[in-house]
């Protein structure tokens, strides 16, 4: 599957079919720009045809969990660059709570891209996880390439967004940060609150400029499992 063909994918799997969600992008020209629009469920080829406009240029992200309708008339359907005033999305906003994103990445200098070894040990680490999760009790989560790590997306059924879930998020983040973090690889313990926007599969992680041993790499969902399809 080519990046367009992935971005859509990503929006169909991981977007309720009549939900709000918020496009953002981080990084356009230089290192304070940011652009954002709000994509209702009739504007997803619009909101695909952004994201991959933007691939390779910035990172790419929306949110995850259920938005209040409302939102869309910050933005409708197109993309805006963001002042300091622009009200992007904030946890309050959301409705509902959808994902938990696992996040591992391989430990490195910031904005670099990592190595092929340094994605060794994340793989690894990522593996290992969703198997421990699985054995847990867990459904089988999404498993996604971020391009730089790797990505873990456990389905949640409609938790309210409040301050108990987010505890209990943390704690579960927190909890599988000290189970499987080494001295290569992290799991983001902070990625717990209802807002986090999340990278737009099929589009490129470009982290600081490409070399051959730390490329820009196209991002991509490995594994779906059969009930999220």
């Amino acid at each position: 599957m080519n990046g367009d063909e992935i971005i859509r994918q990503t929006l169909d799997l991981l977007l309720e079919p009549t939900a709000v969600a918020e496009l953002r992008v981080l990084g356009v020209g230089d290192y304070d720009s940011t652009f954002f629009g709000y994509y209702d469920c009739d504007h997803r080829a619009e909101m695909a045809q952004a994201a991959l406009k933007y691939s390779g240029k910035a990172g790419v992200y929306m949110t995850l969990n259920r938005l209040h309708d409302g939102l869309l008339a910050r933005m409708p359907n197109t993309m805006a660059k963001a002042t300091k005033r622009t009200p992007l999305t904030v946890d309050r906003d959301a409705t509902a709570r959808t994902w938990l994103p696992i996040d591992v990445d391989p430990i490195r200098p910031k904005a670099i891209s990592s190595s092929d070894d340094e994605r060794k040990y994340a793989w690894e680490v990522v593996i290992n996880c969703r198997d421990w999760l699985v054995a847990q009790g867990w459904k089988k989560p999404l498993l996604a390439d971020s391009g730089n790590g790797f990505h873990l997306l456990l389905r949640l059924l409609n938790m309210p967004n409040d301050d108990a879930t987010a505890h209990e998020v943390s704690m579960i983040l927190k909890m599988l940060a000290d189970r499987f973090n080494n001295q290569h690889v992290a799991i983001d313990p902070v990625n717990y609150n209802a807002a986090r926007v999340w990278k737009i599969f099929g589009t490129f992680a470009c982290k600081g400029f490409p070399l051959p041993d730390r490329p820009h790499r196209l991002s991509r969902i490995i594994e779906i499992p059969e009930d999220l399809k």
